[in-house]
């Protein structure tokens, strides 16, 4: 299964489901966005394994909403075991330490 498509996904944090947006992944760049982020990044996969960066900032400051890390800008690695229809991410938000993030993707269409 190819990866490159738009994928739905739900962010949980430390209390649970806390955003849900878009992301495109294309030919090794990820391009993505919800209510209040926007995130830009790359990605490889090697032996069926996903890996990556991200850089996540802030496009609207709409009032009462905050990020999942409580960061208006910061970068995150990512990875997930296996590439299918519907994949668990982990961000491991950077610096190393300032906590980790679960995503949970599914696909909803291949690009044209």
């Amino acid at each position: 299964m190819s990866i490159e498509g738009l994928w739905s996904v739900i962010f949980s944090g430390r209390v649970g489901p806390a955003s849900a947006g878009v992301v495109i992944f294309e030919r090794g760049r990820i391009f993505g966005g919800d209510t209040h982020m926007y995130y830009i990044g790359d990605y490889e996969i090697k032996n069926g394994i996903l890996s990556g960066s991200i850089r996540v900032r802030v496009h609207s400051n709409v009032l009462g909403i905050v990020s999942v890390t409580g960061s208006d800008d910061f970068t995150a690695t990512l990875t997930a075991a296996t590439v299918a229809k519907q994949m668990q991410l982990t961000l491991d938000v950077q610096p190393s330490g300032a906590g980790k993030i679960q995503a949970a993707l599914s696909k909803i269409t291949d690009l044209p």
